[in-house]
C-alpha cells in the first residue's frame, strides 16, 4: 500500500448521529475540524439522522455552527430497508452508501468519521488525488481478524467468496496487540473516492451476505462475528479494488484509540493528544477522564476546558 502524501482537493466530512449523544459528540468533532483542521476546517459536512428522528441536540448543539463559521453543514435523512437497520451496523454501511451517491461528481474525498472523533491537527492524508483511491488504518486489535500465518477460517473464506477476492498476499499489524493479519480495516475512520463506487457496492453485498441463511447460522451465528461482519466485508473489497497500490495506510495518529492508549505499544503511543491527527473514542466524551490517561498541551487543554468542560 501507498505511503506518500496525498494532494489537497475537495473533501466532505460525513458523520451518522442516531441520538442526541451522538449529536453532541458530532458537535465536538465538527468544532474541532473547524479550529485544528488546518486547510480542511473549510470543508463541507455532511451529518446523516435516522429517518423522522432528527436528534433534538443536532439543532440545539449544531445550530450554532451552521450558522457562523466556514464551510457548508447539511444534515440529511437516512434512506435505509428495515432489514439493513436491524442488523449491526447497518445503519452505517447504508449511510456510506447514501453519501457516497450525494457526494459523487462533486467532492475528490470522502471523508467519514465516527461522532466519537477528534481533529487535533490538520488530516492531510485524508486528501486524495487520481491515483491514490482511499485511506485506512489497520484495526485497533485483531479480534475476528485473519491471522497472517494461518488459512483463513470459514468466515473469512465465505467473505472473500462473497467479495470474489483471494485472500491478500499483503498483510497489515494491529495497532494495539501488534498482530500480523489480512488486511483488516478500522472503520472509525476512513477515506474514499465517492466517483469509485465502493461504498455503494459495500451495501450491497452487506445486503447479500446478512440474507444468506448458511452464512448466518454459520460462521456469522455468534455475535462478535455479527457485529464486524460489516467491517470484514469492507476490508476485503478495499483489498480487491481498488487494489493495495491505491490504496494508503494511515499513521497510528489517525483514529488513534483513547480508549486503548495505556495498551498501545510504547513506539506507536502517543505522547501527549497534541501528538495525535484524529483521535477517537468511546462512549460520551468527558474531559479529562475520556484521555485515559492521555495529556494534552497547552492548546488542546484550554480548548477542551472551553468546549468540553469536565461533567458534573
Amino acid at each position: 500500500m501507498r505511503s506518500a502524501r496525498c494532494s489537497s482537493d475537495r473533501v466532505v466530512f460525513c458523520i451518522l448521529v442516531n441520538d442526541s449523544d451522538e449529536a453532541d459528540s458530532a458537535a465536538l468533532l465538527i468544532r474541532s475540524l473547524r479550529d485544528f483542521g488546518g486547510r480542511l476546517s473549510g470543508s463541507d459536512v455532511c451529518v446523516l439522522h435516522p429517518p423522522g428522528t432528527k436528534p433534538r441536540s443536532m439543532s440545539d448543539s449544531l445550530g450554532s455552527l451552521e450558522a457562523s463559521g466556514p464551510g457548508n453543514l447539511l444534515a440529511v435523512e437516512l434512506e435505509a430497508d428495515a432489514e439493513v437497520v436491524r442488523y449491526p451496523f447497518g445503519r452505517k454501511t447504508a449511510a456510506c452508501a447514501q453519501v457516497e451517491s450525494i457526494a459523487r461528481g462533486r467532492y475528490r474525498s470522502l471523508v467519514w468519521m465516527a461522532p466519537q472523533c477528534l481533529v487535533v491537527n490538520e488530516p492531510d492524508l485524508l486528501t486524495l488525488d487520481g491515483e491514490v483511491a482511499a485511506a485506512f488504518r489497520a484495526v485497533h486489535i485483531r479480534n475476528i481478524g485473519s491471522p497472517a500465518e494461518a488459512p483463513p477460517d470459514a468466515f473469512w473464506k465465505s467473505v472473500y467468496g462473497l467479495v470474489g477476492a483471494d485472500p491478500a498476499a499483503a498483510t497489515v499489524r494491529s495497532l494495539v496487540d501488534d498482530r500480523e493479519i489480512r488486511p483488516y480495516f478500522n472503520s472509525h475512520l476512513f477515506a474514499v473516492d465517492p466517483g469509485l463506487g465502493l461504498l455503494a457496492r459495500w451495501l450491497k453485498l452487506f445486503r447479500t451476505a446478512i440474507g444468506d441463511r448458511s452464512l448466518q447460522q454459520g460462521p456469522c451465528a455468534d455475535d462478535l462475528h455479527r457485529i464486524f461482519l460489516h467491517q470484514a466485508i469492507l476490508s476485503a473489497l478495499v483489498s480487491r479494488e481498488p487494489g493495495s497500490d491505491r490504496v494508503i495506510h494511515l499513521p497510528p495518529g489517525y483514529s488513534y484509540p483513547l480508549h486503548f492508549h495505556p495498551g498501545v505499544p510504547r513506539l506507536r503511543r502517543a505522547r501527549t493528544l497534541d501528538d495525535c491527527t484524529c483521535p477517537v473514542y468511546e462512549g460520551a466524551f468527558a474531559y479529562p477522564e475520556t484521555l485515559n490517561g492521555l495529556v494534552p498541551g497547552d492548546r488542546m487543554k484550554a480548548w477542551l476546558a472551553h468546549f468540553a468542560p469536565p461533567r458534573g
